[in-house]
């Protein structure tokens, strides 16, 4: 098995747009795809159905990641994207599904043993089959975790997954959408930035990222706030735009760019997709210069 720098577990999907096209997707996928194409050493594990989708998405997967795919007999995950008018995706996600039953092996201890960074989200974790996988993960590795937290509607009990995932929790990103409902899910009335070093002392963060769309972006540090405006850019889709933010994280520190370039490449990384369709640009060079 090949060392990985970075290791995305969870979720496998086909986004399928209002006229039929379909694009490979799912956010721990997403981060994997575009850290691999800004040379990171990636990979992804997950599960994909025997059908013909599966069969699909493993061999499109797999020309852009190394892939770790189980194949089980559920359906492979889809989702249904509608775009607003602007541009930003409203996801209706199939339920019980191949993803949701990632079985913990040898193949996934040795990957996850060496890897320096962990990502991982709450959708894959629904399900106890994977989310009890992502639980033996935390125990055989050292990597810094990356907890993307990507609240969808329909995740049933996301409150507990939050509150069990935090705790193994390195880095947190979240959005400020997100960031609201962590504030009701704690009762809190203080401010974001009182809220997010309270969260950080409480459970030894090293970072907290919240992304705020066209204004920008924060980055948290223990009694440190840094803060920059979005790039310019046209905008086509946001899907996968925050999970190029996290990819943009895990290649700075890989780099070891200090606090502020952080955030800025982070930034920079994710207002390049959202000048394309989809999540993953088909283009690797498209990314070449950042």
């Amino acid at each position: 098995m090949n060392f990985s720098d970075l290791v995305c577990f969870g979720e496998l999907l086909w986004d399928i747009y209002e006229d039929g096209e379909e694009k490979i997707g799912g956010a721990p996928f997403n981060v994997a795809a575009i850290a691999s194409m800004k040379g990171i050493k990636t990979t992804m594990i997950t599960a994909a159905g025997t059908d013909g989708q599966g069969k699909r998405i493993r061999a499109a997967a797999g020309e852009k990641v190394n892939l770790i795919c189980q194949t089980n007999k559920h359906k492979t995950g889809t989702v249904r994207v509608i775009l607003s008018k602007e541009k930003t995706p409203i996801f209706d996600i199939e339920e019980d599904v191949a993803y949701d039953y990632i079985i913990f092996d040898d193949t996934i201890k040795d990957i996850c043993a060496d890897a320096k960074f962990l990502c991982f989200g709450t959708l894959a974790q629904r399900c106890n089959v994977s989310g009890k996988t992502l639980g033996k993960i935390f125990r055989v590795t050292n990597a810094v975790k990356i907890y993307d937290f990507n609240y969808r509607d329909g995740i049933n009990e996301w409150e507990s997954i939050f509150k069990k995932s935090i705790k193994q929790t390195d880095i947190l990103k979240v959005n400020e959408t997100e960031l609201g409902l962590l504030k009701i899910l704690y009762k809190s009335d203080q401010s974001d930035e009182a809220f997010v070093n309270t969260l950080i002392q409480k459970y030894g963060l090293r970072y907290v990222f919240v992304t705020r769309g066209s204004k920008g972006a924060s980055l948290y540090a223990e009694k440190k706030v840094f803060h920059r405006d979005a790039s310019k850019i046209k905008v086509t889709d946001t899907t996968g735009c925050g999970d190029a933010f996290t990819a943009g994280i895990v290649y700075a520190l890989l780099n070891n760019f200090d606090n502020e370039r952080i955030l800025e490449y982070a930034i920079k990384l994710a207002g390049k997709i959202v000048g394309v369709k989809g999540a993953v640009p088909d283009n690797v060079e498209y990314l070449t210069n950042l």
